[in-house]
């Protein structure tokens, strides 16, 4: 008799070991999705490079407020600064490398989905959490530009985003929750500026929808607002101190009114772009199996007559807000960004493990859900399957970053004018102008000065410098410089001359 007590009480003690097995080995499986081969692919042009650039800049300037690019003030990448204190930190962490270009990226992912999943575990369970988890962790819109292995601010605003809306959810426990999400907006704000507007737009209408103004006393509204604010009024303060409205006008033209203009010019058909950002969320297949197994148990939950609690159907409402309502707002702009509503990404996952937990509320009856909620695991694991064999199987391919990283010695060649010139024409003429992400290579490999004007301009610089030259539409320069100079590097269509 006292054998089975001891083998019954043993029971949840082993079921919570294995629960806790499972979470663990879910997380390093993602953990080296996002960080396998994490430096190897080529960086990209614009968002990433420009990010990377600013950062390296600021720690070359020594200045953390103002970013640049090539030594100016940088007016086109509009962006506050956290995201770059991120990457410039990780340089000194990690080295100038790739993968400290998207070290933080990764590393808010795995944050986020690690702080999403044990909001599940604690409020639903361990089922939901681990739906969440598996939804979450096997997107395969995690792991492509504009999020977890992407140099730039995506990742970790989505990172604040997400710890924002969790903050909210948790706000019907206890009204001062929102004290952290006020912070996250701010930290969101400071990472991607005007586009966390959707985070109070969202916890407005939660707000309202809940009549939480009944929890809500005076001093908590002031605490709240000032958490939201105060962050942001600091460093806008230090900016404007530093060159007035420049850097804000710039920001509210190009994020605001520039997307105004665009949606009053747009036809009929380029504002229906709705179907496009949902689109993009449902195309992806971890995301869409997420989204059927909710469906399936909200309807599983009507057939059964499962009454859900308040706090389920609350969070449920949160959920879809968290959804939809970004969509909502850039539809309404008539823009078309597909990384503008990534915050889904993370929505989803948190709606699956509400809906799992409605469906498997009552203990009796569930065998059906159980069912299908099995066959979903399994086809979000094959599926994690794909993604850690990609990240394994990832190639460099870059012609001219790979000579760059190849030939450049930060301990030789820092402070060496290098120029660029391209097989490619622009307009007629040669290519000649740095393109963002082969200056971070060389910046990041050489700690060069990377100048503009191609041959032309290595010919006239009176100084030790270096030229990198394609040389299939420049076989004229090359025959001539091969004559006159140094050749470092003679790998097939890339030439590297020093003088």
């Amino acid at each position: 008799m006292n054998e089975m007590v001891t083998n019954r009480q043993s029971r949840p003690l082993a079921m919570r070991a294995l629960s806790w097995l499972a979470l663990a080995l879910l997380l390093l499986s993602a953990g080296y999705a996002l960080f396998c081969n994490l430096g190897v692919c080529r960086i990209v042009d614009y968002d990433e490079a420009r990010h990377g650039i600013n950062a390296y800049e600021m720690i070359r300037n020594e200045d953390y407020l103002v970013h640049t690019y090539q030594g100016e003030t940088d007016l086109w990448n509009l962006k506050p600064p956290l995201s770059f204190w991120s990457i410039a930190l990780s340089y000194r962490l990690f080295g100038y490398t790739p993968f400290a270009l998207r070290f933080f990226s990764a590393l808010s992912t795995l944050v986020a989905m690690a702080m999403l999943t044990l909001w599940a575990w604690r409020r639903m369970g361990v089922i939901p959490a681990l739906m969440a988890l598996m939804v979450f962790a096997f997107n395969q819109g995690l792991y492509g530009n504009h999020f977890s292995r992407f140099g730039d601010a995506d990742a970790l605003y989505q990172l604040f985003f997400t710890l924002a809306m969790l903050c909210m959810l948790q706000s019907g426990r206890k009204i001062k929750w929102y004290y952290g999400t006020a912070l996250c907006f701010a930290l969101a704000f400071l990472t991607k500026a005007t586009h966390a507007i959707n985070i109070p737009v969202i916890c407005l209408l939660y707000f309202l929808l809940n009549r939480q103004w009944r929890q809500l006393n005076w001093k908590d509204a002031v605490g709240i607002v000032l958490c939201a604010l105060v962050p942001i009024a600091v460093w806008a303060g230090a900016r404007y101190a530093r060159d007035g409205m420049t850097f804000f006008s710039a920001m509210l033209q190009t994020d605001v009114v520039a997307r105004v203009e665009e949606s009053a010019s747009a036809s009929e058909t380029d504002m229906n772009v709705w179907w496009y950002y949902l689109s993009t969320i449902i195309s992806r297949p971890a995301l869409a199996v997420g989204l059927c197994l909710s469906a399936l148990c909200a309807v599983y939950c009507a057939v059964r007559q499962v009454t859900l609690s308040k706090e389920t159907k609350q969070a449920a409402l949160g959920c879809l807000l968290w959804l939809f309502a970004p969509i909502v707002v850039y539809s309404l702009t008539g823009t078309r960004f597909k990384w503008y509503v990534y915050s889904g990404f993370m929505a989803v996952p948190a709606l699956t493990a509400v809906m799992v937990h409605g469906a498997l509320r009552e203990g009796k009856q569930r065998l059906a859900a159980l069912a299908v909620i099995g066959v979903c695991a399994i086809v979000l694991a094959v599926i994690g399957g794909g993604l850690i064999a990609d990240a394994q199987h990832t190639t460099f391919e870059h012609t001219y970053q790979e000579a760059l990283r190849e030939n450049l010695d930060r301990d030789n060649d820092s402070g060496v004018h290098m120029y660029i010139q391209y097989n490619e024409e622009k307009d007629g003429e040669k290519l000649t102008t740095w393109q963002p992400g082969d200056m971070l290579e060389a910046l990041l490999d050489g700690d060069v000065v990377c100048m503009d004007g191609g041959a032309e301009a290595f010919e006239e610089d009176e100084e030790y410098a270096l030229l990198l030259i394609g040389r299939q539409e420049n076989l004229a320069e090359v025959d001539m410089l091969m004559g006159m100079y140094m050749t470092r590097s003679e790998e097939g269509s890339v030439y590297l001359f020093e003088k």
